[in-house]
């Protein structure tokens, strides 16, 4: 099977999180589902944008080809040299974008 693993820790101290690429086998297994949720919250896509549209307190605005989509400041980061916004994977999907 293929594993996915992260360390994690201080000095000496390891941690590791090991998935299997099925999960446990079993249906609805709460810390399979715990893991994943974890996981798709740290993965971070790059999106490329043509132009910052606009800024608010709490999310930016930007153009992607022709359409005008908002990010918020709480999820993402945004790098204007690189045009390039860094979002959550599950945001990125709920976009539309990847």
């Amino acid at each position: 099977m293929e594993l996915l693993g992260q360390n994690f820790g201080s000095h000496n101290e390891k941690r590791t999180i090991i998935l299997w690429a099925r999960g446990c086998g079993k249906t609805y297994c709460m810390a399979c589902m715990a893991i994943a949720h974890f996981l798709r919250s740290i993965i971070l896509e790059a999106i490329y944008f043509d132009e910052l549209i606009k800024e608010t307190e709490i999310a930016w605005l930007v153009k992607i080809d022709k359409e005008e989509i908002w990010f918020p400041k709480s999820q993402c980061e945004l790098d204007e040299d690189d045009k390039k916004v860094e979002v959550p994977e599950w945001l990125a999907i709920e976009k539309g974008l990847v």
